[in-house]
């Protein structure tokens, strides 16, 4: 025996190369002609060019993150803060209760009876602790809505 006569035990077999001629006919099972008949060809979509054209939307009414509420008791501002004293986003920050001026802060607190006089000013206060406040003499002036005005519409001037 000689390395010449050596034969695999299966036969090879070869790939099938499709739009060549053979068994497929013709068209090879791609249909008539057109860009789908075409070697390598890609159906580019149109809607994605018009999805890419749309600028994203942007603004107000569209934010996505909510602004989470932060809670602050009122021991620890009967701790922190003086008679008279006022309290505001501003006073707070400077105190270290918040981090920043556009936080949404709640001063929430239990049934405790309040010895010092508060004004708090911007802040939303719970209803309870609201009436604690007026009860030892302070004063609640709650978050003021700014509502925004319409767009007026520029007129060319001639």
């Amino acid at each position: 025996m000689q390395t010449q006569n050596l034969r695999p035990s299966k036969p090879r077999k070869s790939t099938q190369r499709v739009g060549r001629g053979g068994k497929r006919g013709t068209y090879s099972g791609k249909g008539q002609k057109g860009q789908t008949s075409r070697a390598g060809h890609k159906k580019f979509s149109q809607m994605r060019v018009m999805f890419l054209r749309i600028p994203k939307r942007r603004g107000i009414g569209n934010n996505v993150i909510d602004k989470k509420q932060i809670d602050i008791n009122i021991d620890m501002i009967v701790k922190a803060f003086n008679d008279n004293a006022t309290i505001s986003p501003k006073t707070l920050k400077e105190k270290g209760f918040i981090k920043a001026l556009n936080n949404n802060v709640k001063l929430v607190g239990s049934k405790t009876v309040l010895t010092k006089k508060y004004i708090v000013k911007g802040i939303l206060v719970s209803k309870t602790l609201q009436a604690v406040i007026e009860k030892a003499g302070g004063s609640v002036v709650l978050k003021v809505k700014v509502e925004s005005q319409p767009n007026q519409k520029h007129k060319k001037q001639k």
